[in-house]
């Protein structure tokens, strides 16, 4: 009985140059690893955010994508990969995705298990390769920052081999022909995952919303400062007007003696008169910030 293994580095490209795993010119040596294989996103069968076309741009089979794929928070996009599928029987495969995703913010999600025979239809008792069957991932970037991802290029997951010991169940797996129909047929709705474009939405709301009440929390600011100032100003044009009044009077000799005789004659009294002066200054002052503070309890809530 043959034991199950997973396939390293020569084992992988041997069975690529002999045309099973991936169909020829659609794989690369140099993402071949020690013992797995690095997937490319296709530029082509795929789906991406596109203000333009609110339910994204849909790049059919043979349609390509030539500039890269901006994700922004909260956008959703639909991937396929460069690599055409064609397993052999005696091999199955896990697929992984890359950490590197993750501490940006991305999110993939996919199936993990590829099926011995996926990418191989039967004709006429015999199994060919299907012309093109790809692995499929749906994208979203739940980070707070733009990703820039190339199509063609770009590495979105890994793929490890495993021999498969015992015979299997052959039967045909269909699933780009299911993608086809789900996502690009002319009256496809919008895809999945619109939880995430809310949220973004919603962000962005709330923070349009913050800037309001903080234009008018400003406002309100200067609307107290200015009554304050007001205040000021009323208090000092009405000193003016009586001192100008005293000036213009005629008595204003016998007025003087009455404000002299009214003065304090001792210290005490001159300390009382001036600790008066302050305690009001000190008490318009606390009025003031009051008023402020007043004003500005609405605004200053947990946001």
């Amino acid at each position: 009985m043959k034991v199950s293994a997973v396939l390293a580095h020569d084992e992988i490209l041997k069975r690529l140059h002999s045309g099973e795993l991936f169909l020829e010119n659609s794989w690369d040596q140099a993402n071949v690893r020690a013992a797995a294989y690095d997937l490319r996103i296709a530029s082509d069968f795929i789906i991406v955010p596109d203000p333009k076309f609110p339910s994204g741009r849909r790049y059919k089979r043979g349609e390509e994508r030539k500039q890269p794929v901006i994700l922004r928070p909260g956008e959703v996009a639909f991937f396929s990969t460069a690599e055409r599928l064609c397993m052999p029987w005696d091999v199955s495969a896990n697929i992984g995705i890359k950490f590197g995703y993750a501490r940006r913010g991305i999110l993939i999600l996919t199936g993990l298990l590829v099926d011995p025979g996926f990418g191989m239809k039967q004709v006429d008792d015999v199994w060919l390769a299907k012309p093109d069957e790809r692995l499929h991932f749906l994208v979203v970037n739940v980070g707070p920052n733009e990703i820039v991802m190339i199509p063609g290029k770009e590495k979105i997951a890994s793929i490890q081999f495993l021999h498969v010991s015992g015979n299997t169940l052959q039967n045909e797996v269909p699933s780009t022909e299911d993608m086809d129909r789900e996502f690009f047929d002319a009256t496809a709705p919008k895809m999945g995952l619109s939880f995430f474009e809310d949220m973004a939405d919603l962000r962005l709301q709330f923070k349009e919303f913050r800037d309001r009440f903080e234009a008018v929390e400003s406002g309100s600011k200067q609307v107290v400062m200015f009554g304050v100032y007001l205040l000021t100003a009323s208090i000092l044009v009405a000193a003016l007007v009586v001192l100008l009044s005293l000036v213009s009077s005629n008595d204003l000799s016998a007025k003087l003696i009455t404000i002299h005789d009214l003065a304090p004659k001792t210290w005490r009294g001159t300390t009382v008169l001036v600790g008066g002066g302050f305690a009001a200054a000190y008490v318009i002052d606390r009025l003031r910030k009051f008023l402020e503070l007043l004003v500005a309890v609405p605004f200053n809530r947990k946001r």
